[in-house]
């Protein structure tokens, strides 16, 4: 990726501009495991591997992207229906 976890602001930008979000997502998926399964899950050949079966072929919209539409209009119409 090219930039240490240390540099902290530049890490980020960096993490969070690669490939729509799906490499921070994988990042931060890793940094909240532990011990024996942080080892496995971060062994270099492994971690390629799973990098790959994670983000898949089809990766639009990356993780990053938010579930609900942008048009927040939608949601005034489930309220008054729940009325």
């Amino acid at each position: 990726m090219g930039e240490s976890p240390d540099r902290g602001a530049n890490f980020f930008d960096r993490l969070i501009s690669k490939d729509d979000g799906w490499m921070a997502s994988y990042f931060d998926a890793l940094s909240r495991a532990d011990g024996s399964l942080r080892s496995y899950l971060t062994e270099p050949a492994r971690m390629k591997r799973f990098y790959s079966a994670i983000r898949g072929r089809v990766t639009s919209p990356g993780p990053a992207r938010p579930v609900f539409r942008s048009n927040s209009d939608m949601m005034l119409l489930h309220d008054a229906d729940a009325r």
